[in-house]
């Protein structure tokens, strides 16, 4: 029960940081595909859909879950699959060598 409780939490903080624009989308790969969003260290997988959206990294170390199985459903259609949608530019080559 106190898992489920900390899922909610993060999930209802998650979804609040989305719709503030707190998430920023990033262009992962040369397909320029959007696959995860970042927010101050921490990156939220968003490719697959609400199957697999969770906080995947903190500061680029493997977390545990932060919204559970069912509570990743809500965080996807509640704000997440609207960052898939952003016009993200890819990042520029850096061709000075």
């Amino acid at each position: 029960m106190i898992s489920f409780i900390r899922y909610l939490k993060n999930t209802k903080l998650a979804i609040g940081q989305i719709k503030n624009g707190e998430w920023i989308a990033h262009v992962n790969g040369c397909d320029g595909q959007i696959y995860s969003a970042h927010r101050n260290g921490h990156v939220l997988w968003i490719a697959n859909g609400p199957f697999f959206c969770e906080i995947v990294e903190m500061d680029g170390v493997i977390c545990k879950k932060a919204f559970g199985f069912i509570l990743r459903h809500v965080v996807w259609w509640a704000g997440a699959r609207k960052l898939r949608g952003v016009k993200a530019i890819p990042p520029a080559p850096n061709l000075d060598n």
